[in-house]
């Protein structure tokens, strides 16, 4: 279809077209031209067909005025202000006369040119032999003066060797575009194009037709070539079957009929003749949907100020006897065998039916004696394919998934493998549409190319997989002779191995000669090839015309799993006990039989162990041909007079044993077969005889127990838990009839409430307050202003007050509290002599604070009272911070400045070595002071005790003597420094003196 605007495809229905007649380039006035009359016609006698060469005829009327008398061509153009439709361009083949004002002329389009008989010969001898389709089509054009329109089309690198200089170039078009799943096509611009059925779509109303008729419905279900030789045919008979010429001697192999079932598969068309406008641009093989039915264009037209067509499209099957050869040149020749034997000595007949293919066995058997009937029936399948393509790997009846590839082999050539560099292409489209690949990360972002990198593909992409690879060097092919040709390989395994197989070496001419001894190359990288359902191709992406070879699984109707061969059977045997029933191959089998009496359905595995059986007491299941337990009817013979009958789950055990085996309910996972019980009886114990019922344990594992009724409950031994007409649980006393527990859940304005016995109250009051009571002596409240009270007799109480202090009391003299500033304390005295132990680490003490032995705190306060403040410990105090005084004027009191010479005070104190009485004979000797007569030491630096040593003091007296010393150096410092000037004075003299001498 020609390609026009959306502006004029709303205007040719209602919109007055002008037409326009050019000869030899000239144009003739619009009043010259009459009626003008173009027709074509794909198919012949209505039967639909491939490689159709219809040629466009036009029946012309022109004033004879505007006729010259030579014309080379005649142009026709049509169209609407501001757009023109080339109608095509023609040949004149008659010029009639019509009356003395009007003639006629008979037009046709370039394929006439194609009416001679083309000798292809020399095409095949100049190409060592063969050729390719594409090649032989530029040829014929070549010589028909026709340029060829069409750069590529399907099978077109499809190499032949045969040429018959009998048969015209059209026919040679007709075999080409036959092969390539379509027609020959003289274009609106005078070229040659190979098109497809149905290639371009228009859409016309049902409304704009004047009268109509519809047919039979057509749809392509299968493509067949059968020339009484060879037979190659694709998809199923659920349709109508598209025949190909057997005359085509294009047709080589099984891989053109697979290229044109693709192509044309599912064409659904209708039968239709109806008259109406129609657009100009429309060609001859478009569909016209009409009432959304599709129709292909095919008949006349005819312009008057509009184009009006006479549809004709009459469509049906082509009339074609298939021979009964179906031999395929890959397919191997069946063998059958059908054998019968009679053996009266021994009683025996046997009868036999087997049958060996390519890929199938099969055989069914049947047997006979005195005793026993069998009967087998086998069906082995091999899904295991082999593929040999040049080019790419074209594979359309794999398995969908990963590693169903077993074996993809590369072989080198010498010509084409020119890269060390590759890239394994796995996709849905042959080469040619590399230039289309899409790579991204997982997270959508664009991926370059990189060496060892396994790509994942994205949506705009043919590829589904690809990896890039790096050979050592490339790929090459020696031919030894006519029959024999050495190939280097590179081979994908099934597991994704990649492995390259070197057979041709180079010399140092670089000369190619075949090695003594193949020499593998296994590369790091792994690829597994994928493949999807329908269409898949695989190649190497930088490399052409390798050839390639795929070992493959295909797909079945057996499993979905992978399977590279599969033995389906049935087997019946039948004997005076038992009837026995095996299939599949499996390793159980059914027999009907009679066990102990009774007509029995049982399931045996290979081992003939029982593993189930069926009767009418119930199911029965095995375990090493034990029973272990049943389902069925069961009778509880309560005494002599009284039983009752069951349903009944049980598990095979003896008295006074315990059972390892139990019944269950639960949960079998699809995925791997594993049982998750929910609810399950277990550990079954039996008494001994007579001596009472078996015991057990009902777990619940995962699931809730729902008591879904106030009257049902759960009942042991003088207890019963159940509801009640009141929502909520109950425990009760059955024995005393009161109720032990019960837990009420909150209804309407009522909060929820438990309740233990009698004396045991838990309440929730109307103003917000809870109280819970243990009898008399113990309580605890929750007022509504949030505090809370616990309660224990009468001497014990824990407080929580509203704004969140928390105190415990112990009688009167030891309370726990919880302090404003977030800490913990501990009290114990009263008010006027206590110590304070606090969380954070401090002690504080009002009165005397008298430690006996080793005191650590973090913070040590003695608080003063009227009579005194001191902490004495008779060993030591440790403190991680030191011991500090209050030194802030705040404190302080009577100050005034220390005149004493410090350095004084210390050089009239005496340091001792010494030992505290206490101290053992191993103890460490000390060192510091002592207080005494006869002992020097200053007055000024006693405690207030006078006992001991103020370590206040002494630094302080320190820093005093420090002080002092620090004046000392200063004054000397400054004595030196005017010593230095007034030497420095004399030394300046004396060289002055000395240099007047």
């Amino acid at each position: 279809m020609y390609n026009t605007t959306d502006d004029y495809k709303s205007k040719i229905y209602d919109t007055v077209h002008f037409l326009k007649v050019y000869i030899n380039d000239v144009e003739v006035e619009p009043r010259y031209i009459g009626d003008c009359k173009p027709s074509s016609t794909l198919f012949t006698n209505g039967e639909i067909e491939l490689g159709s060469t219809p040629s466009q005829t036009v029946e012309l009327q022109l004033h004879k005025t505007a006729v010259p008398d030579s014309i080379t061509k005649i142009e026709i153009k049509s169209g609407i202000t501001g757009e023109i439709v080339p109608i095509g361009g023609y040949n004149v083949d008659k010029i009639s006369k019509v009356n003395d004002y009007t003639v006629s002329l008979t037009l046709s389009d370039n394929m006439t040119k194609f009416e001679f008989n083309y000798d292809g010969s020399n095409l095949i001898k100049d190409n060592d032999g063969k050729a390719k389709i594409i090649q032989v089509m530029q040829d014929i054009c070549s010589k028909a003066g026709v340029e060829l329109g069409s750069a590529s089309f399907l099978n077109m690198n499809k190499e032949i060797a045969v040429h018959d200089n009998t048969v015209s170039a059209r026919t040679y078009l007709s075999y080409i575009s036959e092969q390539a799943g379509g027609f020959a096509f003289i274009g609106r611009d005078g070229k040659l194009y190979i098109r497809s059925l149905g290639q371009d779509t228009a859409n016309i109303s049902l409304k704009l037709f004047q009268n109509f008729e519809w047919g039979e419905k057509y749809k392509i279900t299968r493509v067949r070539f059968d020339d009484g030789i060879r037979a190659f045919e694709k998809g199923n008979t659920t349709g109508n079957t598209l025949y190909i010429n057997p005359d085509n001697m294009f047709i080589v192999d099984q891989e053109q009929v697979d290229n044109i079932y693709e192509q044309v598969k599912d064409l659904e068309l209708y039968s239709f003749k109806g008259d109406s406008i129609i657009d100009p641009a429309i060609d001859i093989g478009d569909i016209l949907v009409i009432d959304g039915k599709q129709v292909l264009y095919q008949g006349s037209s005819q312009y008057s100020g509009r184009w009006k067509a006479s549809i004709s499209s009459e469509i049906k099957s082509k009339e074609r006897q298939e021979t009964t050869v179906i031999k395929k040149p890959s397919q191997k020749t069946i063998n059958r065998r059908v054998q019968s034997s009679i053996n009266q000595i021994d009683g025996k007949v046997e009868q036999l039916v087997e049958e060996n293919t390519e890929t199938t066995e099969k055989l069914t058997k049947h047997e006979q004696d005195i005793d026993s009937i069998k009967n087998t029936v086998l069906n082995i399948q091999d899904f295991t394919r082999e593929k040999e393509q040049n080019n790419n790997l074209f594979l359309d009846d794999i398995a969908e998934g990963e590693g169903y590839v077993l074996s993809f082999i590369v072989y080198g050539n010498s010509t084409t493998f020119n890269s060390k560099d590759v890239t394994i292409c796995a996709g849905t489209k042959p080469r040619g549409v590399g230039n289309l690949i899409y790579l991204t990360t997982e997270s959508g972002e664009d991926l370059l190319t990189e060496d060892g990198q396994e790509f994942i593909v994205g949506e705009k992409s043919y590829y589904v997989k690809s990896q890039k690879i790096h050979l050592n060097d490339v790929l090459r092919n020696l031919k030894i002779n006519d029959n024999i040709t050495v190939y280097d390989t590179l081979e994908v395994f099934q597991d994704g191995t990649i492995q390259v197989t070197r057979r041709i070496g180079i010399d140092s001419l670089g000369n190619k000669y075949v090695l003594e001894k193949e020499v593998i190359e296994k590369l790091d990288e792994k690829f597994v090839l994928p493949s999807t359902k329908g269409e898949n191709y695989f190649f190497i992406e930088e490399c052409e015309a390798l050839t390639y070879k795929g070992i493959y699984i295909i797909q079945n109707d057996y499993s979905k799993t992978f399977l590279t061969k599969l033995e389906l059977g049935t087997k019946i045997e039948q004997n005076a006990e038992h009837i026995r029933v095996a299939w599949n191959q499996i390793s159980q089998f059914l027999q009907l039989e009679d066990l102990e009496g009774k007509a029995t359905l049982s399931v045996y595995d290979k081992d003939e162990k029982l593993l189930m059986t069926l009767d009418d007491s119930g199911q029965h299941f095995y375990e090493s041909n034990e029973k272990f337990g049943e389902m069925g009817v069961s009778v509880e013979q309560k005494d002599e007079k009284t039983k009752n009958n069951f349903i009944a789950f049980a598990i095979d055990g003896e008295y006074d044993k315990e059972l390892d085996n139990g019944m269950a309910w639960g949960v079998k996972t699809k995925s791997d077969g594993k049982f998750y019980p929910i609810l399950y009886l277990k550990d079954f114990t039996m008494p001994p005889k007579n001596s009472g019922g078996c015991t057990g344990k009902l777990t619940l594992a995962g699931c809730d127990l729902l008591l879904d009724s106030e009257l049902s409950g759960i009942v042991t031994t003088g207890v019963r838990i159940h509801g009640d007409a009141i929502p909520g649980m109950y425990f009760d006393d059955e024995i005393e009839n009161k109720t032990l527990l019960s837990i009420i859940p909150s209804l309407g304005s009522n909060a929820a409430s438990v309740r233990f016995f009698d004396n045991v109250k838990f309440e929730n009051k109307s103003d917000g307050s809870i109280s819970f009571s243990f009898g008399n002596k113990i309580k605890f409240e929750v007022n509504s202003d949030n505090s809370a009270v616990l309660s224990v007799g009468d001497k014990i109480k824990f407080v929580i007050d509203s704004n969140g202090n928390n105190s415990f009391e112990f009688g009167n003299n030891i309370s726990l509290f919880y302090n404003m500033a977030g800490s913990n304390s501990l009290r114990v005295g009263d008010n006027e002599t206590c110590v304070v132990l606090t969380d954070s680490g401090n002690i504080n003490a009002s009165g005397w604070c008298n430690i006996d032995g080793i005191l650590t705190a973090n913070e040590l306060n003695v608080e003063t009272t009227a009579s005194c403040s001191v902490l004495k410990a008779w060993q030591h105090i440790y403190c991680n911070n030191g011991v500090e005084s209050f030194s802030t004027i705040e404190k302080k009191k009577n100050v005034r400045k220390y005149t004493k010479s410090a350095i004084k005070e210390i050089m009239n104190t005496d340091i001792y070595w010494f030992n505290y009485k206490e101290d053992d004979k191993n103890s460490k000797r000390r060192l510091g002071t002592v207080i005494g007569e006869g002992y020097n030491c200053s007055k000024d630096i006693l405690s207030q005790t006078g006992e001991s040593i103020s370590d206040y003091s002494m630094i302080s007296l320190a820093y005093k003597a420090i002080q002092e010393q620090q004046t000392e150096i200063e004054k000397m410092q400054k004595e030196k420094n005017e010593q230095d000037k007034i030497i420095k004075n004399l030394i300046e003299r004396i060289k002055k003196l000395e240099g007047g001498k």
